[in-house]
């Protein structure tokens, strides 16, 4: 059995070592200059955006498989430019050129996955780099490297995937995933689910008549206690964020500071306007999001919003005084010129705009 684990390290070990094995790599000096300038230093190049903050970089392609090398890794001394463009011609499908924008937000290594375009196959018959910065920047540029990642890479994918953060947003409110996004695996539950599935049967299968309930118990009491060190990890941070963006605020500073801040303006500027508190307000949209919020943000006001049913009852059920709160997406139609917003059945009903922003629109009934 020792000689057994004994062989997985070796082949671990082999394997984190052997990152770049695959690796095509382009030192900075072999990239010839389309547009910008480019100045040899040390083991790498200055380059200096043209007059529109451009650099095109062109390099030497032979026999370079793009499905079979899908990572690419750029290595700057220094900030790197703002945006940075891959293009490239392949072998199949004939277009004159493909485009992959990427932003590496000053991160001097960036590593670019190219896995899932669906232009990143055949032979490259033309590689070129482009940066984009503000004119008079310097860009000290390494070399370019594309490989197929071994498993030190996606390792090193999964640390990243669990390590990052990122406030919560939306959709962790049901579900939290623990990932930096939403739908992007390997989730940390189900893999340690699995290796505490595997590391049980490992101990059963070597204690054999001596494992107890004890041992097993303790397996997933470890197992869970890494799992929650890692959600005590995100909600610290969480709760850093929330201190950070909250913290000594007023009412309204809150909410101006809140992801929905979009709403709660909106919501804020028609309760002026509305005045009455008795006023009848219907809320038009086929957004469970935005209607839920606005409504919301609306009370107490007389509040009509009839979520998965239609944006409003019969417009001549509508009266004089009411008011319609319309937000995007909209099946209503709403004619300016004629101040008339009209239903899905061509039926018009007379409006007066009363305020408008990027958010939506606050109607006045007028009969």
């Amino acid at each position: 059995m020792l000689h057994l684990f004994t062989r997985i390290f070796v082949l671990v070990a082999f394997g984190l070592a052997t990152l770049d094995a695959r690796a095509e790599v382009w030192p900075a000096g072999l990239a010839k200059p389309l547009m910008g300038t480019a100045t040899p230093q040390g083991e790498g190049i200055i380059l200096q955006p043209n007059a529109a903050g451009q650099v095109l970089l062109e390099f030497p392609v032979e026999q370079l498989s793009l499905a079979a090398n899908p990572r690419v890794r750029l290595r700057f001394d220094g900030p790197p430019p703002l945006q940075v463009y891959l293009l490239w011609r392949n072998s199949i499908d004939g277009a004159p050129l493909h485009q992959f924008k990427y932003l590496p937000r000053d991160n001097p290594t960036p590593i670019i996955d190219m896995a899932d375009h669906a232009n990143w196959q055949g032979e490259a018959q033309l590689l070129q780099l482009g940066f984009r910065g503000p004119p008079g920047q310097k860009i000290h540029f390494i070399d370019m490297a594309i490989y197929q990642p071994g498993l030190a890479d996606h390792l090193r994918d999964l640390w990243q995937n669990w390590g990052a953060f990122s406030g919560w947003k939306p959709a962790d409110i049901n579900v939290y995933t623990g990932t930096r996004d939403f739908s992007s695996g390997p989730f940390p539950t189900p893999v340690f689910a699995t290796l505490v599935f595997a590391a049980v049967a490992v101990y059963l299968l070597l204690a054999r008549r001596n494992a107890s309930w004890t041992g097993v118990g303790l397996i997933v009491f470890c197992g869970w206690l890494m799992l929650d060190g890692l959600w005590q990890v995100r909600l610290w941070q969480q709760v850093e964020l929330t201190w950070s963006t909250f913290s000594g605020a007023s009412n309204d500073e809150k909410l101006a500071r809140a992801d929905d801040a979009a709403f709660s303006n909106l919501a804020r500027k028609a309760s002026e306007f509305i005045g009455n508190p008795q006023a009848q307000v219907f809320i038009a949209t086929r957004s469970d999001s935005a209607g839920m919020k606005t409504a919301y943000y609306l009370a107490p006001l007389n509040v009509y919003w009839h979520r998965h049913g239609p944006e409003l009852p019969d417009l001549d059920t509508l009266a004089a005084g009411n008011f319609i709160l319309l937000l995007r997406p909209s099946a209503l139609r709403l004619d300016v010129e004629k101040n008339l917003l009209i239903d899905g059945r061509g039926n018009p009903l007379p409006i007066a705009i009363r305020y408008q922003d990027r958010t939506g629109l606050l109607l006045e009934v007028m009969r």
